[in-house]
């Protein structure tokens, strides 16, 4: 029986590890890769000349940069010594396997303390389904092999719900540093993650006072408030924020990455209005997000569990308080911003998950046992049903369009050919070869300007600008601006198996197998290079 339990736990970690390691070479060997917002190594290594102080910022904070940098320092002491030449794309490409390959062990630990934070609280079953619900959520299994910051930060996060419950459970002291310690490093890994927090004192707080009084009856509910845990915690985080941040040699850089993210890293996103009709309609985008990511089965799953947790008394209190983190996390960061996308709700997908835990096995405690085995039956269905959505992230990205593209121009396309490209980078095939040349995203700049061999662009990219901007234009009418262009390639992979596909609003995802357009010029330019 021992056996069976530990093989249950490995089965799902298993799977979780294939599942997000799957596809880990998509886009290389490349300088940049195909992952929107990933961490280059380049800017690790552009940081740790820097010593990440005087002055040096950038879009994150620096606790990941730290570890990537421990784990890159082997390979840049081999270059340091000529040993090994990092500027070859062949080697340069290690670079991002190692970081890549901390994500993915990240990912299959966070899927870990999903199970051992829901032992904590309920039921082996429970905790086993929630994490198998958390492991097939969809877009964990894109940034679980990605050097995006996402993953990352949420293997912390787990971590301190994991410390959070005990402290629920125990009030000792080591639980409150614990929980400082790793809320802090889930901050410094991505700045979001303090949304996460702003309301968990509250629980711990009201727990530990209960605790108090039914101990000592006749303790006021003010005195109760007080514990010296409190200040030994608040006294760990904040010491710990400065040291991670290196308030001592980067204060200044400290301000600057402060300044940026609640500025135009921020407004520039902004797509509702500060108003009660721009909230509504992100409220209902982030439910239609969440829905996305976990599927129609598992949303519902998760909504059953919700619903089963607040309706009945008898539920536990701590499994209760868990949706606070939630809430916080929606009040101070995605209402604030006015923005959401799929990563942004994973957080929120990973706390569901401990409801659609308890969904099961509040149902399998309920049916009859006459009904066992329909019972098995449809879980196994929903679960078959959401690892095909998670295995099409996988499957795409093994056979990204682009690979045949790069294919198709390595035969077709003269090696002294000027290719414009329409669009980033991470949409495109790699620019390993050819000459290529960035092309202005408006249909009047294009036609003044010099005019390239061939060009290459995503048609799905510019979906995702407005009606009437210039860029939506000339995605929508290049092919009949009638500039001497036709169209010799449109290429996108399909996989007839895979009835499932995986689609969202407002995921990054959708970099992943795009529709390729290669238009050619009808009567090369005299000038061939612009």
């Amino acid at each position: 029986m021992a056996l069976k339990k530990i093989s249950a736990l490995q089965l799902i970690l298993v799977l979780s590890a294939v599942l997000f390691a799957a596809g880990i070479w998509w886009g290389l060997p490349d300088g940049r890769g195909w992952a929107p917002d990933e961490l280059t190594p380049s800017i690790v290594v552009d940081g740790l000349r820097r010593l990440f102080s005087h002055g040096w910022f950038g879009r994150y904070p620096p606790f990941h940069f730290y570890l990537l940098s421990l784990l890159y320092a082997p390979l840049l002491i081999l270059h340091k010594l000529r040993a090994l030449d990092l500027r070859q794309l062949s080697n340069y490409a290690i670079l991002f396997y190692i970081g890549r390959a901390l994500s993915v062990l990240m990912g299959t630990g966070l899927v870990y303390l999903i199970y051992k934070t829901g032992r904590e609280i309920f039921d082996r079953r429970a905790a086993l389904g929630a994490a198998l619900i958390a492991a097939l959520t969809v877009p964990l299994e894109y940034y679980a092999k990605m050097v995006n910051l996402d993953v990352p930060y949420l293997f912390w996060f787990t971590a301190s719900l994991f410390f959070y419950v005990r402290i629920l459970k125990t009030a000792r002291l080591k639980y409150y540093l614990l929980f400082a310690a790793t809320a802090v490093i889930a901050v410094c890994t991505k700045d979001q993650a303090y949304g996460l927090y702003l309301l968990a004192p509250l629980p711990m707080i009201y727990f530990d006072a209960g605790r108090k009084r039914r101990a000592a009856p006749n303790l006021s509910w003010v005195r109760s408030l007080w514990d010296r845990k409190y200040l030994w915690a608040v006294l760990l985080g904040a010491g710990l924020f400065a040291l991670l941040h290196n308030f001592a040699f980067n204060f200044q850089g400290f301000l600057r990455h402060v300044s940026l993210i609640t500025g135009g890293a921020s407004e520039s996103y902004r797509i509702f209005p500060h108003s009660i009709s721009g909230e509504i309609k992100l409220l209902g985008l982030t439910v239609r997000q969440i829905q996305g990511s976990l599927g129609w089965p598992l949303f519902f799953l998760c909504l059953a569990g919700l619903a089963i947790v607040l309706v009945r008394k008898k539920e536990s209190s701590i499994l209760r308080s868990l949706p606070v983190f939630a809430l916080s996390y929606y009040l101070t960061y995605i209402a604030l911003i006015l923005f959401n996308c799929d990563r942004y709700n994973l957080p929120l997908c990973l706390l569901l998950s401990f409801f659609g835990g308890r969904a099961i096995s509040a149902i399998w405690d309920a049916a009859p046992a006459r009904f066992r085995s329909a019972e098995i039956a449809i879980l196994a269905i929903v679960f078959v049903f959401s690892a095909f959505s998670s295995l099409s992230v996988d499957a795409l990205m093994i056979a990204d369009s682009r690979y045949g593209v790069e294919r198709w121009m390595d035969r077709n396309i003269p090696a002294e050919a000027v290719i414009g490209l329409a669009g980033p980078v991470e949409y495109a095939p790699r620019q390993n070869s050819f000459h290529w040349v960035s092309l202005p995203l408006s249909l009047a700049e294009f036609q003044k300007g010099p005019k390239p061999d061939y060009i290459v662009f995503a048609s799905a990219y510019g979906q995702g600008f407005a009606e009437g901007t210039p860029e939506r234009e000339f995605f929508s009418g290049f092919a009949a601006a009638g500039d001497k262009y036709r169209l010799v390639l449109r290429s996108r992979t399909d996989i007839p198996w895979l009835v499932v596909r995986y689609r969202n609003v407002g995921t990054n995802v959708d970099a992943i197998n795009p529709e390729i357009q290669v238009y050619k010029r009808s009567s090369p330019a005299r000038e061939r290079r612009p």
